[in-house]
């Protein structure tokens, strides 16, 4: 993607680790400019190190705070339009995972979980629709597990299938103003997040390596993917030669979700 970004920017939610972080890398890569967040901002300030490393400070900008919070991601918008003058892409990777089965799950579990995976990207969009310049685009970062249910992750689930319809909700406000909205739908990816995941679903973390690899095995290409090569199809669908893909899911999962099962099938836990 040498160059399909540049001049460019795009802020990114959860932007301090795994998908986020690596779509920012692409994104300098690629020419742009980036502005992350995060809630830890001592992790924050490490990704923002290294990714100085690829482009230099003056091209990041990073932000600590909750997405999920109102008035934070516009806060996060209004500094990087004040920095960099423009603002062309919002990704919120923004999201978290608990393992939680329904009979077992509290209200709490379902608060918490349509907060930080549905709530955040929502509050997200409201902040980015006004402040995206012509030809702006919006990736929102779903997961197979809202098209294949998760029984050890419910409230996740649910969450995440929510996205598709907020993209599908907005495509047409939003293709009137010259803008885009687009749900890059992961499989199971090498992150930290999955690998917590499928810990605390076995147990252990020898438990938590099998259920990883039955998880690969599920993929028609027998492997999990790494974060760099989702961040890759975020970056290309947040950039101007994605100009006609609008309002619908674009899946990121291996062949999961169109296959046949596979013998040693996925234990129904995607990032």
């Amino acid at each position: 993607m040498s160059g399909a970004l540049d001049g460019r920017v795009v802020a990114i939610t959860g932007g301090s680790a795994g998908i986020g972080l690596e779509t920012a890398r692409t994104v300098l890569r690629a020419g742009g400019r980036v502005a992350i967040q995060a809630r830890r901002a001592d992790v924050l300030a490490r990704a923002a190190d290294e990714l100085a490393a690829v482009a230099g400070p003056d091209a990041i900008l990073a932000a600590p705070g909750d997405a999920a919070e109102p008035g934070v991601v516009a806060g996060l918008l209004d500094e990087t339009v004040r920095r960099f003058g423009r603002l062309d892409g919002f990704v919120a990777a923004a999201g978290v995972q608990r393992p939680v089965d329904l009979l077992t799950s509290r209200a709490e579990d379902w608060h918490a979980a349509i907060q930080a995976n549905l709530v955040s990207a929502v509050l997200g969009c409201q902040a980015a629709i006004p402040r995206l310049g012509p030809g702006g685009a919006i990736v929102l970062l779903g997961s197979t597990a809202a098209l294949r249910g998760s029984p050890v992750s419910v409230p996740y689930a649910t969450a995440k299938a929510g996205l598709s319809l907020v993209v599908r909700s907005l495509a047409g406000e939003l293709g009137a103003q010259g803008k885009r909205i687009v749900c890059a739908v992961v499989g199971s990816a090498e992150t930290d997040m999955l690998t917590g995941t499928y810990r605390a679903v076995g147990g252990s973390d020898e438990a938590g390596r099998e259920l990883a690899a039955r998880a690969a095995r599920a993929n028609a290409l027998g492997r999990l993917a790494t974060a760099a090569e989702v961040a890759e199809v975020v970056a290309f669908l947040v950039s101007p030669q994605a100009s006609f893909i609008t309002g619908t899911d674009v899946l990121v999962d291996g062949g999961l979700t169109g296959a046949l099962a596979h013998p040693g099938a996925s234990p129904d836990t995607e990032t």
